[in-house]
């Protein structure tokens, strides 16, 4: 886990990320997360180090760009939504927030069945920064792309939307200083999601 918070760090600078792009490290941080996460000696707690990896080398273009073409990076990342590990959670929802701004990370969301339930199951969870983060991959997709806003319009996934916006709304009156920016950015998220796609609650 170290060594995966140290490449973290490497990530977020410009000179760090060439790096480890020349290196190959997207494919391999991939299969490290495709290891340890569902299956046979699973470990979750590490699995959330190097999802946050992930998640740091997919905050620029080329960097998502290079994870979106690993293989099976996309389809584990949906997986570790549902995992057990709340930081690993976090972590993919925050790496699929970063890839929904690029266009490559927008038509694998919109071309894996499971990912768009799984992030709305995601702004549902009984985790307020989960679903800040999910509601926010939500609002990136739909961020320029007009086939995303159709695919929604037309999903039964908006009654979804609403049931997440109703409990986060009834979370708003808990006393959980800790809590309430994250879900203050959820419901903000939400109410970006609403206005983009020209719907009513």
């Amino acid at each position: 886990s170290l060594s995966w918070a140290v490449l973290q760090s490497v990530a977020t600078a410009p000179e760090g990320r060439a790096v480890l792009l020349r290196a190959q490290l997207a494919p391999k941080a991939a299969a490290a997360l495709r290891r340890l996460v569902g299956g046979k000696g699973s470990d979750d707690a590490r699995a959330a180090a190097v999802a946050d990896f992930l998640a740091n080398l997919a905050f620029e273009p080329d960097g998502a760009e290079a994870v979106v073409r690993a293989p099976e990076a996309f389809d584990t990342l949906v997986f570790a939504l549902r995992c057990r590990h709340a930081g690993c959670r976090r972590a993919a929802a925050l790496a699929l927030r970063n890839l929904a701004f690029c266009a490559d990370g927008k038509a694998a969301l919109l071309a894996k069945k499971e990912a768009l339930p799984a992030l709305f199951g995601a702004i549902a969870a009984d985790d307020a920064a989960l679903a800040a983060r999910a509601a926010g991959a939500v609002w990136a997709l739909l961020a320029k792309c007009e086939r995303a806003k159709v695919a929604l319009r037309s999903s039964a996934l908006l009654q979804q939307l609403h049931e997440a916006e109703m409990t986060l709304a009834a979370r708003t009156v808990l006393r959980d200083a800790a809590e309430a920016p994250h879900v203050a950015q959820a419901l903000s998220a939400v109410d970006a999601i609403y206005s983009l796609l020209g719907a009513d609650r």
